[in-house]
């Protein structure tokens, strides 16, 4: 008696088929998770640009005079949230806390605006003759589109004392 071994005649064409299916599928779902990826990681709204050292305009015993010039290149007016501290040069070491809720709704292209700041009773409070100071702050535009806060740019005024 002979025995017979079956011939192995490879994969059909529907197993064939079957293994070219999913592999497409599986192809086809981590393209499409790439891209909801992509758009749900795009960069955020980014269109500040460098602000110049805000010149101190006016000192009085209360109050600051600041003009400054703030740029964007949306195609389109913004709103500009920000926060701004206090900062002691000379002698260095002090900060105040930081002021938030600033809040400008601006033109495309450059504004330039006078901005009054009041002084802080703090620094009143420890400000001596010859002390030199000055103020920055942190803004960020607010996407039109989905209202989220967009990349953030620091602005700085020039130094300057206070009247006694």
């Amino acid at each position: 008696m002979v025995l017979q071994t079956p011939t192995d005649k490879g994969p059909s064409s529907k197993q064939l088929f079957i293994v070219v299916w999913v592999l497409s599928f599986v192809i086809t779902l981590t393209v499409a998770a790439g891209l909801v990826n992509h758009i749900l990681q795009s960069s955020p709204f980014d269109v500040l640009t460098d602000y110049s050292i805000q010149t101190v305009d006016e000192v009085t015993s209360d109050r600051l005079l600041i003009t400054g010039v703030k740029c964007h290149d949306h195609d389109g007016p913004i709103t500009i949230v920000g926060e701004f501290n206090w900062f002691r040069v000379i002698p260095p070491g002090y900060g105040t806390s930081p002021v938030s809720g600033v809040r400008h709704d601006v033109l495309p292209g450059c504004t330039t605006a006078q901005f009054e700041n009041d002084i802080p009773q703090a620094v009143l409070d420890i400000n001596e003759p010859g002390d030199v100071w000055f103020i920055t702050g942190t803004e960020w535009p607010i996407d039109p589109d989905t209202g989220e806060r967009g990349e953030p740019i620091v602005w700085v005024t020039e130094n300057f004392e206070l009247v006694e």
